[in-house]
């Protein structure tokens, strides 16, 4: 539900916004031609519209709905976490549209593989990726995830027959 309300309530546009622009500020200091504008109240970077989707704000609604119902870890450290994570996501996808634009107009690859095949594969990798490094950094969510595996492992198991006498 937290992760539902997080990716769902608010409205995103200046972060789609902020988004086309670091972007095309990437892509313009590594040389790049790039510009970013808003066309019919769209966030538009070098042709391709930035929306929701592309500003990670479902991995971060998917890290937050999986932290903050963890009661061993505390408000503090919670807030610690989700804020650089935050930062971590902004930055990272700032990159990863700067680098599919890179790859699409350099003629290195096809749209189709750029955006679809690569940005689902990034985007399995960075949510596995915070989930360790999570669970790396507060121990307590490491537990609260093996407890919520073995409740659904437990919840799943079929029966056991009862041991036969001889």
């Amino acid at each position: 539900m937290i992760s539902l309300a997080i990716y769902y309530l608010p409205s995103f546009k200046l972060l789609e916004i902020s988004t086309a622009s670091h972007s095309s500020k990437l892509l313009r200091a590594l040389g790049f031609d790039s510009r970013s504008y808003m066309l019919d109240s769209r966030a538009i970077v070098d042709g391709f519209e930035i929306e929701k989707d592309c500003t990670g704000v479902q991995v971060f609604a998917l890290l937050a709905g999986l932290v903050l119902p963890v009661p061993l870890i505390s408000v503090r450290r919670k807030l610690l976490l989700l804020s650089a994570t935050a930062v971590a996501i902004y930055v990272l996808n700032v990159v990863r549209i700067a680098l599919q634009i890179w790859l699409y107009y350099g003629n290195i690859l096809p749209w189709t593989s750029v955006h679809d095949s690569f940005g689902r594969v990034l985007a399995a990798f960075s949510v596995f990726a915070l989930i360790l490094v999570t669970a790396k950094i507060f121990p307590e969510y490491e537990q609260f995830l093996l407890r919520i595996f073995s409740v659904i492992r437990e919840s799943l198991a079929l029966p056991r027959p009862p041991p036969e006498k001889h």
